[in-house]
């Protein structure tokens, strides 16, 4: 990768995708800033002041792309990587709107990238952070990095060669498991991802209600209805997609999803509606409706 005066690589290409981000789209985009030269923003038809926002900094480093409907995360991540190939990167630093970023984060992840032989170099395909949503979160490790099966989509730096390879991000799912499809397809064809454990991103966990059970205190996430239904739906295509070729991963998936529709049934107050959701969702992965 090349090094340019900033200590930032330029072949590189920041992509943040955002969705009613108004809250929280700026300091995403500042604390990228400080990782990359250049950051293309994908809209999802943000109906407040996402777009006005970040307008209003007027960075010439920033291009935005305006979609006029909201086609999910999968549609507006291939758009960044197409923004990004066009223009002669060879790396795409994908980030959800609330997720922020150590300055050095980028650094880290090369100092990985680069301490690996050149014919496993060749195999990685995705370096991520350590997602810090807690402060529970573990720092310095013994080793720089860690291999892993999957990590989650925000703050990944992704080849776009072998993005093009398994086909790009699964634009069907919209959203959920679209993390889960992109780690699993690297899987298939043998390429790595790589967790840089000096590496860190400040990554928000949405909504949270906090339960206790016979004394002992938990957290638990709230989705709404229609999130459900795309969690449900989603899991049943991963199931059908990779059950042959990764069994440990689906049954360890669908362990959590048990737990999912057992927090709904003993601790959601719209338990109906909830449910209703996820059978529909079901119903419509085994149907192969999207």
């Amino acid at each position: 990768m090349i090094l340019d005066d900033d200590s930032k690589f330029q072949d590189v290409c920041g992509v943040i995708i955002t969705y009613n981000g108004e809250s929280t789209v700026i300091n995403t985009l500042l604390k990228l800033k400080n990782n990359v030269n250049h950051i293309v923003i994908v809209d999802n038809y943000s109906e407040d002041k996402t777009i006005e926002l970040i307008r209003s900094l007027n960075l010439d480093c920033v291009y935005i792309i305006e979609n006029k409907t909201n086609a999910g995360i999968a549609s507006a991540l291939n758009q960044g990587a197409d923004y990004a190939k066009k223009r002669g990167f060879s790396w795409i630093l994908t980030m959800d709107q609330d997720s922020l970023l150590d300055d050095n984060v980028l650094l880290e992840m090369i100092k990985v990238h680069s301490t690996f032989e050149d014919e496993q170099r060749k195999r990685i395909a995705c370096l991520a952070p350590i997602p810090v949503m807690n402060e529970r979160t573990l720092r310095n490790k013994d080793s720089i990095y860690e291999k892993k099966d999957y990590v989650i989509t925000s703050g990944n730096l992704v080849k776009l060669e072998h993005l093009d390879l398994i086909g790009g991000y699964e634009e069907k799912l919209f959203i959920d498991s679209v993390d889960f499809d992109f780690c699993l397809k690297l899987n298939e064809f043998n390429l790595l991802i790589v967790q840089c454990t000096n590496a860190y991103m400040h990554h928000e966990l949405g909504k949270l209600k906090k339960i206790n059970l016979y004394g002992v205190d938990f957290e638990i996430h709230l989705h709404s209805s229609l999130r459900k239904y795309y969690m449900s739906r989603n899991h049943i295509y991963i199931l059908k997609r990779f059950f042959k070729t990764n069994r440990r991963f689906c049954i360890k998936k669908t362990f959590f999803f048990m737990l999912f529709l057992t927090q709904i049934i003993l601790f959601e107050s719209n338990k109906k509606s909830s449910l209703q959701a996820v059978f529909r969702g079901i119903w419509h992965g085994i149907k192969d409706k999207y």
